[in-house]
């Protein structure tokens, strides 16, 4: 049995995605402090001047290659190299960098 898609249900699962990848950025708002020349979203990912881009890291590394994957990945949607790419381990803060769905860090 083949089930068809419609344009218009195509259309709706996509806004809802959009729509879910923009309210995971959160927007710097004023009074919060920034470093000068540096562009942060969110806590998870930092771009600065010079171009270097650094992804937090709440997930240790146990050889699965994340590490590796994620750098690749952010590379290739910001189309920077994978040089300018630097992965850094969050620190201790189960509030900042907590899972949201599952409520713990993991």
């Amino acid at each position: 049995m083949k089930t068809l898609v419609s344009r218009r249900e195509i259309l709706k699962g996509s806004l809802a995605v959009g729509a879910g990848l923009t309210l995971g950025f959160t927007f710097p708002l004023r009074g919060r402090a920034q470093t000068p020349g540096v562009f942060a979203p969110n806590q998870w990912v930092r771009i600065d001047r010079d171009g270097l881009v650094t992804i937090t890291n709440s997930v240790p590394e146990m050889g699965q290659g994340s590490l590796t994957t994620t750098s690749m990945i952010i590379a290739d949607e910001l189309d920077a190299k994978l040089e300018n790419v630097k992965v850094e381990q969050a620190p201790a803060n189960p509030a900042l960098y907590k899972n949201r769905l599952a409520g713990v860090r993991r």
